[in-house]
């Protein structure tokens, strides 16, 4: 259980606060086990060869170094088709993460006597991530929002957070690393963040009665 009091002190001090998209502020609710066959079912057609999508990722990882990036088009389209397909369809808001970012908003951005920085980093498409963001009315709360497709190398590697902070520093602002705070689900989104040196907290390790306070 969180202390709540030392929470809200530590993240007045933060200037930028990043999110992770599926099952953090928003659950894609895609089906997955689907998603892994057709990319098997595809890769059958296309090389001839059985390559095990699961780990999602480590399948489209083997095809690449085999075959060649050239020869991924066709996989990545169909896993951004899926995702954008859940996403307009079958996506529904996630509470935790909501209840955190709008105390975020409107504690420590919206009274800000200085720019501070609300930002998306997903692992899913950069797509699909608008089509979340504009379907449950939410783009008004970030400033940027990064997908696979935008950042050099996907979570748990912690390029995105890189990227997100020498894209800020590229302006007036001289943020560092402790200034950043990441709000996850995941081991991988755990991992990003310890390996790029800022404070992680993941919203299943807030119980209903904090989660409720931060709602009064």
């Amino acid at each position: 259980m969180f202390l709540l009091k030392e929470l809200h002190n530590t993240l007045a001090q933060k200037e930028c606060y990043i999110f992770d998209m599926d099952k953090t502020i928003i659950n894609l609710n895609a089906n997955w086990d689907a998603v892994k066959i057709d990319l098997q079912n595809l890769a059958k057609e296309e090389f001839d060869e059985d390559i095990k999508f699961s780990p999602l990722w480590s399948g489209c990882k083997y095809a690449s170094h085999k075959y060649g990036k050239d020869h991924l088009q066709d996989f990545y389209d169909l896993l951004e088709n899926k995702e954008n397909y859940a996403s307009k369809y079958l996506a529904e808001l996630n509470s935790r993460g909501i209840i955190l970012l709008k105390y975020i908003h409107k504690n420590f951005i919206q009274s800000a006597k200085k720019r501070k920085w609300s930002i998306v980093l997903s692992n899913n498409f950069q797509s699909t991530i608008q089509f979340a963001l504009e379907r449950f009315k939410l783009l008004s709360y970030f400033d940027k929002y990064y997908g696979r497709d935008s950042v050099p190398k996907l979570k748990p590697n912690p390029a995105g957070l890189e990227f997100i902070l020498n894209a800020i520093n590229t302006g007036e602002s001289n943020m560092t690393k402790e200034e950043m705070v990441f709000f996850g689900d995941s081991k991988w989104d755990r991992n990003a963040a310890e390996r790029f040196g800022i404070d992680f907290y993941n919203i299943y390790d807030f119980n209903a009665q904090e989660l409720q306070i931060l709602t009064s």
